[in-house]
């Protein structure tokens, strides 16, 4: 499970994801709240919570915006650089890894 790391990032969207700071950069993200392919820049209490992706599994966790009718919750930074999940953040509809091998 360790393909998905920071380091590993090649291209991105967000200007800041490639110098972090990354709180969080796992699919396992942060299990014992059911926070997957999580990444995150900082805690600072629900408000300030903050990161690029992440993906929120079964009942909500302890920030308000976790709550959702349906899960997983999908929720990413739509601006330039990281955002704040609890606002600026937008709710996706999937996530897709893609793959692509070598040729030997």
């Amino acid at each position: 499970m360790d393909w998905f790391r920071a380091d590993n990032v090649l291209k991105s969207c967000w200007s800041d994801l490639e110098f972090g700071p990354h709180l969080i950069f796992r699919v396992e993200g942060d299990a014992g709240i059911k926070r997957h392919f999580f990444m995150a820049r900082n805690y600072g209490g629900c408000p300030n919570d903050a990161g690029w992706v992440v993906v929120a599994d079964g009942t909500p966790g302890p920030c308000p915006w976790e709550k959702s009718d349906a899960y997983p919750l999908i929720k990413f930074a739509a601006g330039p650089t990281s955002e704040k999940f609890s606002q600026g953040a937008l709710e996706a509809d999937a996530v897709v890894v893609f793959l692509k091998y070598k040729k030997l």
